[in-house]
């Protein structure tokens, strides 16, 4: 089965270079390489002499025509930053399948594992599926669930999903290759869509519950952004934390109010427990505490 490879990232290189070792028939291989986090696809595709498109618009009518050429089976998209319209999704005659880290219909769109974390999901997962004309929408080939822990940071989450990927990918090529599974139609009610983050997205809101404070520092850690707040007008980038019980005499103070600093870190009151910040950057750290008073943090809109 002839089959055109798009993809970007480390996921998209090793799941290209798990399909080349199980002596799958890559025809052609499409990247867009717009930063460091998008590249190697490429490295993987010229190691192995595959025909490369880098940085082309795959909806152009140049790149139409040649895809067409081609006649690939089947688009096989990896963690690729296009979308694919109409015309290019009809080529091939095995049709065109997505790879999406959610439990489909859950969590479509931009950062799906982000927004997991945010939510406080225990279970993540990767799901192969049918490109249509909607976003993440088509019909399901094969999903691969992956429990997380309810304390678990997203560099964590991404290695486990990133050990799945190219298995849980080969297996759908194989399902496709055989034609022995059921496609399962998906029920849109169950699921919502959720946009791009931008690292603005990240700004504290003390006010709200601790336990959503602490998905979201948990959710957007390295190799992410980071959570922020201010202090004193110097952001703070919060890295890890944790949550610790609050005292009956701490509950009076303002949320985001800089209980103690010491060398288990900064602990800030929240709403219902307290935060303790264990890792963190900050331009300037001696503007945590001004002529030996505590500070309270600026406070910020909602994410």
């Amino acid at each position: 089965m002839r089959m055109v490879f798009m993809g970007g990232h480390k996921l998209g290189k090793d799941t290209l270079q798990y399909l080349i070792d199980k002596r799958k028939d890559i025809i052609a291989v499409v990247t867009n390489i717009e930063n460091d986090w998008y590249t190697g696809v490429d490295e993987v595709a010229e190691k192995n002499g595959l025909l490369l498109y880098k940085n082309v618009d795959v909806n152009s009518e140049s790149f139409i025509n040649e895809i067409t050429a081609l006649k690939p089976d089947l688009i096989v998209v990896v963690n690729f930053q296009q979308i694919l319209k109409e015309q290019l999704i009809n080529i091939p005659q095995r049709g065109c399948i997505n790879t999406h880290a959610a439990l489909l219909p859950k969590y479509r769109g931009r950062a799906p594992l982000n927004w997991a974390v945010i939510h406080g999901e225990r279970q993540v997962g990767v799901t192969v599926h049918y490109i249509e004309k909607g976003i993440d929408t088509g019909d399901i080939i094969i999903q691969k669930s992956i429990d997380i822990g309810d304390e678990e940071y997203i560099d964590s989450v991404l290695e486990k999903v990133k050990d799945v990927y190219p298995t849980v990918v080969n297996n759908a090529v194989n399902l496709i290759q055989s034609g022995d599974f059921v496609r399962i139609k998906q029920d849109l009610s169950k699921g919502n869509y959720f946009g791009k983050r931008t690292p603005e997205d990240g700004q504290i809101n003390w006010n709200n519950n601790t336990k959503d404070i602490f998905n979201l520092i948990r959710a957007i850690s390295k190799p992410y952004p980071g959570a922020f707040s201010f202090c004193n007008n110097s952001r703070l980038i919060i890295w890890r934390a944790e949550v610790i019980n609050q005292k009956e005499e701490e509950s009076l103070l303002p949320n985001g109010y800089i209980i103690t600093i010491n060398k288990s870190g900064i602990c800030v009151k929240t709403k219902n427990d307290n935060i303790l910040i264990t890792e963190y950057d900050m331009i300037d750290k001696t503007q945590i505490i001004e002529n030996g008073q505590i500070l309270k943090f600026k406070e910020t809109k909602n994410v």
